[in-house]
């Protein structure tokens, strides 16, 4: 959870904001593909060119794809490499371009 801050910039006292929400903010549906697409931060891959949706939830950074796979579709990934094989590149986050 993150706390909410007010407009001016101070925390507001016992507020929080989900992570779903934070996280939800950061998608697009692409209606030409029917992709969920991650369109917030991005950082590298380990050992790889391209960049991968990056999102912070509980004091860790998760890539977004791993994120989704686990708090959205509820599969297990502990120990798991969990892949993206979409057409559309990287960014895309359905359930049925990632695969562990």
């Amino acid at each position: 959870m993150t706390r909410l801050r007010s407009p001016c910039g101070k925390f507001l006292p016992g507020a929080v904001r989900p992570a779903i929400d934070r996280f939800v903010e950061k998608l697009a549906f692409d209606p030409f593909t029917g992709c969920v697409m991650w369109i917030g931060g991005t950082t590298a891959g380990q050992g790889h060119n391209v960049r991968y949706g990056s999102f912070w939830d509980d004091g860790r950074r998760w890539f977004a794809h791993r994120w989704a796979a686990k708090h959205i579709h509820g599969l297990d990934i502990d120990g798991l490499q969990v892949d993206h094989c979409c057409p559309h590149g990287p960014s895309t986050l359905c359930i049925e371009h990632l695969r562990s």
